[in-house]
Parts: structure tokens; sequence; C-alpha cells
């Protein structure tokens, strides 16, 4: 009986191990970091999260 509760522990250890891997490719790309490097850099564009915001402002800007 002790050696089927090794074998269960062992696969549970496998199963937790492949899946820290999956979770930490699931991190999304920041908005800024999609930008080229000398946008990426623009101090007026730190006030951005999204693109949605940034195009919010730039609408209200053309008004």
């Amino acid at each position: 009986m002790s050696e089927e509760t090794t074998q269960d522990t062992g696969s549970q250890d496998v199963a937790a191990a492949s899946a820290a891997p999956a979770a930490s490719a699931a991190v999304p790309v920041g908005f800024l970091d999609s930008l080229p490097e000398d946008l990426r850099m623009e101090p007026s564009l730190r006030n951005f999260t999204d693109p949605a915001s940034l195009a919010k402002s730039y609408v209200h800007a053309q008004r």
C-alpha cells in the first residue's frame, strides 16, 4: 500500500511542475511594449494603459 501512495504523490508532482510553465506563458505583453522603441520611450505615452485609452484621447483632441 505504501508503494501506491508514493506513486500517486509522484504523479501529482509531475502534474504541478508541468502546469507552472503554462502559467508564465500566459503573461500578456504590455501596451507600450508592443510599440517601436522610439515611441516606447515617449514620456507622453506613459499616461496610457491600453490602445483604447490612447484612441479616446486622440479622438477627444481632434474635436
